[in-house]
């Protein structure tokens, strides 16, 4: 089972969408041979996230049928590219948490009784203090973790953090956390029964292996059972479905039984280039690894890699280090293994499976029109955002000065780590970045740290990043880690004071963003105007059945 989102399956038919099979009184648009009907409008809300769509979604679905009925009518279901693209992506929601197989597999038999819960709430009167060094293989955590070396002792372990502090694909961190221990929940009964000094582990998780060293326990005042119940539940989901994803990927490797060619996954990774997201003068067929799938043995080729790249919907990894390519090729087979699983499933058969097809297709088709039709045209020149700005300077307003916690950190591995030390700490302790009490020496990494930064708009010698992260962000929110010149920024918002006019400088990235969004909708409403003569609605329901569905579950 994957604990990432991404993508799913290969159609060679059933990708026109006609009347056939639907019933009149279902169907909430038609254009040309374009279909869209209550299971659409229901899988979309799902995928959205939503229980009703805004009226500007309304719109935006009515376009979509004059692009689709456009799609329909020109092939797009015999363009190679949309139709591997639609294969990943019907395996990744056959593999994903919450997809298919998820679904219908295990969501069901994940429970917690109150017995559970209390017994939870008991033990999180101690909170324990957690350093751990995270390796992402096997093969980098036998390395170092060597059978007769000491890294299992408090002393060994701190040797073994210094020793991998600069190695890019080890991590190390620390958290406060009271039971059951997230992120390492599956392993919560050991850490609680541990004293404060004991190593454990390596442990093995889907996120890679972990040693964990127990630095403190202290006892805290706990909040009421109440206040506590619904998060202690949820945690021990959480439990529950980690444990899963870890039999699930477990069982796959085991079945598959990969040999992964490292000595070809280096050669890969050194000859990616990152700026055209291309490897150049590379044989397609080297091999990267080779697997079992359904009896035989397969071979996984820089080309598949290659073709993962460009299909996959959430590129998760950098293929420029050899690792994240590994992490890739498992992903790869976990999406085979349980697409397979889906199939067996009858999964072809399942309306809400198909519903889930027709919806990604038909992102992939909208795209393509985009892409083709829209997109090309698009351009601001940095003078139109100045004649913009000059002509509507007033409406340019921003914050006139705001208080910021600053965290400096010298490498992006390290401001990730750290962003989620101080949320945990400050979560936890009921605290703001800006309160003492949190040691730097929970942060690796750390260059400097200032609590109290006063930011003025008016300043133009600030990052332009850091300015526009500030203006998009609420009081008491904390940004992801900035590039700002050599180092990484983790910034808290503490609050933001006054309006005032922004500077050019900083008002630029937003204005060629609103004018291209502009020029874009421009443009579109030209090309729908033309495919609404040609592809006129002969049926479009979905206004009143959007009321109708909003009266019922009101």
């Amino acid at each position: 089972m994957r604990n990432k989102a991404v993508t799913a399956l290969f159609l060679s038919t059933l990708l026109i969408i006609s009347c056939t099979g639907n019933k009149t009184n279902d169907i909430l648009l038609q254009a040309g041979k374009y279909a869209f009907t209550v299971a659409d409008y229901n899988m979309l809300k799902t995928r959205m996230n939503s229980r009703f769509l805004s009226p500007k979604q309304e719109s935006n679905l009515i376009d979509n049928a004059y692009i689709m009925a456009f799609a329909l009518d020109n092939r797009y279901d015999t363009i190679t590219l949309l139709s591997k693209k639609l294969m990943y992506g019907m395996r990744l929601y056959s593999s994903e948490v919450n997809g298919y197989v998820w679904n219908k597999k295990v969501k069901p038999n994940l429970k917690v009784s109150n017995n559970d819960i209390n017994e939870a709430y008991a033990k999180r009167a101690v909170e324990y203090t957690i350093e751990f060094i995270n390796f992402p293989d096997s093969v980098e955590m036998n390395k170092y973790c060597k059978r007769g070396s000491d890294f299992d002792t408090e002393k060994g372990f701190y040797a073994l953090k210094r020793h991998v502090s600069a190695i890019p694909d080890i991590t190390s961190s620390v958290l406060q956390s009271v039971y059951p221990f997230y992120p390492f929940g599956v392993y919560a009964d050991k850490i609680y029964n541990a004293q404060k000094g004991d190593v454990l582990g390596p442990i093995e998780m889907s996120s890679g292996y972990f040693l964990l060293h127990v630095a403190d326990i202290r006892t805290i005042r706990q909040p009421s059972y109440n206040n506590e119940k619904s998060i202690i539940k949820q945690e021990l989901l959480n439990v529950i479905a980690e444990k899963y994803i870890m039999q699930s990927q477990n069982a796959i490797l085991g079945m598959a039984k990969p040999q992964m060619h490292d000595k070809a996954i280096l050669y890969m990774a050194s000859k990616f280039d990152n700026k055209t997201r291309q490897w150049q003068g590379v044989d397609e067929n080297r091999i990267l690894m080779n697997y079992q799938f359904k009896g035989k043995m397969r071979f996984f080729t820089a080309g598949d890699l290659e073709e993962f790249i460009n299909c996959e919907p959430i590129s998760i990894g950098s293929p420029s280090k050899a690792n994240d390519i590994k992490e890739m090729m498992q992903n790869f087979l976990m999406d085979i293994y349980l697409y397979e699983e889906a199939k067996n499933m009858k999964a072809g058969a399942d309306p809400e499976f198909m519903a889930f097809k027709r919806y990604y297709r038909n992102k992939l088709f909208i795209q393509h029109y985009y892409d083709q039709y829209i997109y090309p045209k698009m351009k601001i020149t940095p003078a139109e955002a100045q004649q913009y700005y000059n002509q509507n300077k007033n409406n340019q307003k921003g914050f006139e000065s705001a208080m910021v916690a600053i965290y400096k950190f010298r490498d992006r591995k390290s401001a990730f780590n750290g962003l989620g030390v101080i949320y945990n700490y400050c979560r936890q302790n009921n605290r703001n970045p800006a309160s003492p009490g949190l040691q730097l020496s929970m942060l690796p990494g750390i260059l400097s740290v200032n609590k109290q930064v006063v930011i003025h708009v008016s300043d133009t010698t600030n990052n332009v990043g850091l300015i526009n992260a500030i203006s998009e962000a609420n009081a008491g929110q904390m940004l992801m880690p900035l590039k700002i010149n050599r180092e990484f920024w983790v910034v808290c918002v503490l609050k933001k004071i006054g309006n005032a006019i922004l500077p050019y400088k900083y008002a630029e990235l937003g204005l060629e963003r609103m004018l291209l969004e502009r020029k874009t909708q421009e443009a579109l409403d030209k090309q729908i105007s033309i495919l609404k003569v040609k592809y006129p609605l002969v049926i479009n329901r979905l206004k009143k059945y959007m009321q109708d569905t909003e009266k019922r579950e009101n």
